[in-house]
C-alpha cells in the first residue's frame, strides 16, 4: 500500500498546484495546462485507489487462506490423534503412539508414526496367523493319522 499512498500524495500535490494555477493565472495557456494537470492528478488518484483496493483484497484473501490452512491443520491433527488412539487399542506397547497422543509428535511425523505402528502390528498379526495355520495344519495331520490308526484297528 505504500506505493499507492505515495501515488495518492503526489496526486494531491498536483491537484493543489493545478487549482492554484487555475485560480491565480490569467493566461489561457496556463489554465489549459492546469486543467490537463487536474486530469492527470485524477488519473493518479484513481490508480492509487485501485492499487489500495487490490492490496486490500490480496491481503484479505491471504488472511482467509491462512485461516483455512489453520482449520485444516487442526482437523488433520484431530484425525491423526484419533487414528493414534485407535491404533493404540491394538498396539498398547507403542511409545510413539503415546507421543502422538500427548502432542510430542505432530504433522507428518505423527502420521508416519501411526502408519508405522499399524504396519508393524499387521506384520506381527500375519506372522501369528501363519503360525496358527501351521499349527492347525499339523493338528489336522495328527487327527488324520489317528483316524487312520483307528480305521486299521
Amino acid at each position: 500500500q505504500k506505493p499507492a499512498a505515495a501515488l495518492l500524495a503526489d496526486s494531491q500535490k498536483l491537484n493543489d498546484q493545478s487549482n492554484l494555477v487555475l485560480d491565480q493565472s490569467h493566461s489561457a495557456q496556463a489554465k489549459a495546462l492546469a486543467a490537463l494537470d487536474l486530469k492527470l492528478a485524477q488519473s493518479l488518484a484513481d490508480r492509487a485507489s485501485n492499487g489500495m483496493a487490490s492490496a486490500k483484497k490480496y491481503f484479505a484473501e491471504a488472511i482467509a487462506d491462512r485461516k483455512q490452512a489453520v482449520r485444516e491443520s487442526g482437523e488433520a491433527r484431530k484425525d491423526t490423534v484419533e487414528a493414534a488412539s485407535e491404533s493404540l487399542k491394538q498396539n498398547a506397547a507403542s511409545p510413539t503412539l503415546l507421543s502422538v497422543l500427548h502432542g510430542q509428535l505432530s504433522g507428518q511425523h505423527a502420521l508416519q508414526a501411526v502408519v508405522s505402528a499399524d504396519t508393524k502390528a499387521l506384520g506381527a498379526r500375519e506372522a501369528a496367523l501363519g503360525e496358527e495355520e501351521e499349527a492347525l495344519s499339523g493338528a489336522r495331520r495328527r487327527v488324520g493319522s489317528v483316524a487312520e490308526r483307528l480305521a486299521a484297528l
